[in-house]
């Protein structure tokens, strides 16, 4: 069963978000303090600027959101932390979300980051390169996923993962540091001339 709540349908214990409407015009979306389960989930939408995460929220927001320019964690968030409308796991360690619609052409990764977490990036258009501190050993699957990157530099890591860059049609230059051991199918659809 399902429930609705501005158009948002979630399950009937408002617990899980389950569709996000592409065509609502709000610039502004507040999880409800009952979404709590863990969940990865993809909306779309070409209006929002700002996703506010309430303190019991428990939920990693990505997906084709190019005017989404900040998240917001409630400072009471036992999972989360925004740094710059940047979301983090609380303790800091994980990049979990970077806003699609940020206009920054450049991203500084903060010292103590070591993983970046699936999507991370996901549809960044905006955004040329990110700069890794050594802290950094991990980027998870489709992590720059549709994004503008260029150029960068990879951080000690061991592995490129599945659909790291898929789709970067403006990737030209990478850096592969000798770290690196295994190379997933990660470049599909990069076609940078």
């Amino acid at each position: 069963l399902l429930a609705s709540i501005d158009g948002v349908l979630y399950n009937k214990k408002l617990t899980n978000l389950c569709y996000y409407p592409i065509a609502k015009p709000d610039k502004v979306y507040n999880l409800p303090e009952t979404v709590t389960s863990p969940n990865l989930f993809e909306i779309s939408s070409h209006y929002l600027e700002e996703i506010v995460i309430p303190a019991g929220c428990n939920i990693a927001l990505y997906g084709e959101m190019p005017s989404l320019t900040k998240y917001t964690v409630a400072e009471d968030n036992e999972n989360y932390l925004s740094i710059d409308g940047v979301v983090f796991s609380k303790s800091g360690d994980t990049l979990v979300a970077y806003p699609a619609g940020k206009t920054d052409e450049t991203y500084t990764v903060p010292e103590g980051v070591n993983t970046v977490a699936q999507y991370a990036f996901y549809y960044s258009a905006n955004l040329k390169s990110v700069d890794f501190p050594d802290s950094v050993t991990t980027i998870n699957n489709y992590a720059f996923y549709y994004s503008g990157i260029e150029t960068m530099v990879l951080p000690p890591i061991e592995r490129i993962s599945t659909g790291m860059f898929y789709y970067c049609k403006s990737l030209k230059s990478l850096t592969i540091p000798v770290t690196v051991t295994r190379i997933d199918d990660a470049f599909y659809g990069c076609n940078a001339s």
